[in-house]
């Protein structure tokens, strides 16, 4: 889709579709499951619906299936209440009325809640040495990285000072100040002390 084409979509207020899932289901038949479990702030309500605005709805949302019938959302609350609000009180509109969905088969109620505990842990950990190089490959911004990215478990402030608006990225950190910077012109963009690439 051009870029034009997606610019008038979203003059029209019209929610893109940018993924498929295993079916379809209508928005007011898709159940919420977790309750309470989390919440999502103002901010993040708003950088979601940024992010579903800019890169379309990305994701299906992932429905237990549990005795042939779907019970209610596993995995994508967040942007199944995002929708929902976008579509019921800020006047967007959802093609036919529907959001892509995969099935996640549970043999029962109880397995629905484990798969959502799972599908809200984070095992893994985002690092500064791999964001860094991350956001160079994809020419991700530091103001992006700030204002529509939320990263948990992450100080993205201090990340920030180091490679963003706070600094150049080039300034050698404290615990690195051993390293000859003469001689990293020789390392072919490879850190001599931990081997970091750029």
């Amino acid at each position: 889709m051009s870029k034009s084409v997606e610019k008038r979509l979203a003059a029209c207020k019209v929610i893109r579709i940018t993924c498929k899932g295993a079916d379809t289901m209508p928005l007011s038949a898709i159940k919420e499951l977790q309750g309470q479990l989390k919440s999502l702030s103002t901010e993040n309500y708003e950088k979601l619906k940024a992010l579903i605005i800019d890169l379309g709805f990305s994701f299906p949302i992932e429905v237990a299936i549990v005795d042939g019938k779907p019970l209610g959302v596993i995995d994508g609350h967040q942007r199944l209440r995002t929708i929902r609000n976008m579509v019921e009180k800020e006047g967007w509109k959802l093609p036919d009325n529907r959001l892509p969905v995969c099935w996640k088969y549970c043999k029962d109620r109880k397995e629905a809640g484990k798969a959502i505990l799972a599908a809200v842990s984070q095992f893994g950990k985002v690092v500064e040495d791999g964001l860094y190089q991350f956001t160079h490959d994809f020419k991700i911004g530091a103001e992006e990285l700030k204002t529509d990215f939320d990263l948990p478990d992450f100080d993205m402030e201090e990340y920030l000072a180091g490679f963003g608006a706070g600094g150049t990225g080039s300034e050698i950190p404290e615990d690195n100040q051993d390293i000859d910077e003469g001689k990293l012109a020789e390392t072919e963009n490879e850190c001599p002390k931990c081997g970091f690439k750029w």
